[in-house]
């Protein structure tokens, strides 16, 4: 993605995004363009997500996504837990085995 301004061309790396959430953040997404993994990128979008928000940051991640689990691990997230369906307004939605991660 490309975003043109007057003079400057800027190439987007990167994006990390989520809430807070009474006394917590949850981080909904951190996407690292191909060309610029394994640069710290992504870890330095995760450490300016976690000094903007409030702790302990919270996320989801897939049982078989063993590179996103390794990455959050290395960055000091832990297991808290293990579920297979996903809420929505109330209702129960039965999914794939989920691991969620906390800091």
């Amino acid at each position: 993605m490309y975003i043109r301004g007057l003079r400057h061309i800027l190439k987007v790396a990167g994006v990390c995004f989520g809430y807070t959430q009474d006394d917590f953040s949850v981080i909904k997404g951190l996407y690292v363009l191909p060309e610029y993994q394994g640069k710290g990128i992504g870890s330095r979008l995760l450490k300016e997500f976690e000094k903007r928000m409030f702790l302990p940051v919270k996320l989801n991640v897939l049982h078989r996504n063993l590179p996103a689990q390794d990455f959050y691990k290395s960055n000091g997230y832990v297991d808290a837990k293990k579920y297979s369906y996903f809420v929505i307004n109330s209702k129960r939605f039965r999914d794939d085995l989920y691991i969620k991660l906390e800091k």
